[in-house]
């Protein structure tokens, strides 16, 4: 009895902190805090187990969260940023480039004859064609810059920092000389080509949404 009672006095301190711990990460976990990592150093077996069955359930909801976060920003078809995304990345740009006195430029670009090969051979084709221009485009400008699918064939580019209005420009015809070069997709030689519209921050607008439609314009 006594070396039973002497066991029970040395492990019940150390399966009350270690469950006590599990208690705290598993309420952390159901309150959406996903952030830290459980670690728990016990001797105590089924502790241990019960400790690693829960981290490992804490990483799975951060790769589900990940997942759901892109799905929700991304573009399914190109894996380029949505019109969420986009936005939300010219309000931040159109912040810093006010606190520092800079230019931007937001460019809206629609391809030329999209319709016409969704048409003839169909919309996988035309799957096809949106995911080589939207490699195209990433290619052709800088990493700073933002390539975002507005839906169908509509594109958006923010460039975060021009230097004046030939600066964006440059940049666009840049831009339109790779989008022009035909493209050659399962034994066909597609000649899209694209119309790109500029507007720059100040200059054309001081907010997004009137930016967006001027480009557009």
């Amino acid at each position: 009895i006594v070396f039973t009672v002497a066991l029970i006095g040395m492990f019940a301190p150390q399966l009350t902190r270690s469950l006590r711990r599990l208690r705290d990460s598993a309420q952390r976990i159901a309150g959406g805090d996903l952030k830290e990592q459980l670690l728990i150093r016990t001797t105590i077996t089924e502790v241990a187990d019960l400790a690693d069955d829960l981290e490992a359930m804490r990483r799975e909801l951060v790769n589900q969260s990940d997942a759901l976060e892109h799905q929700a920003l991304h573009d399914a078809l190109t894996g380029l940023p949505n019109r969420n995304l986009f936005n939300d990345r010219l309000e931040q740009a159109i912040i810093t480039a006010h606190r520092s006195g800079t230019m931007l430029a937001v460019c809206m670009l629609d391809l030329n004859r999209f319709k016409e090969v969704n048409d003839t051979l169909g919309h996988n084709m035309g799957d096809l064609v949106l995911q080589q221009i939207a490699l195209r485009m990433r290619g052709a400008l800088r990493a700073s810059d933002t390539v975002a699918r507005m839906g169908g064939d509509e594109f958006t580019i923010l460039m975060p920092v021009v230097e004046d209005r030939e600066h964006a420009a440059m940049a666009v015809e840049k831009l339109t000389k790779v989008l022009g070069d035909p493209l050659h997709l399962n034994g066909h030689i597609l000649d899209v080509g694209a119309c790109i519209g500029i507007a720059l921050y100040p200059e054309h607008g001081e907010d997004a949404e009137l930016l967006i439609r001027h480009a557009d314009m």
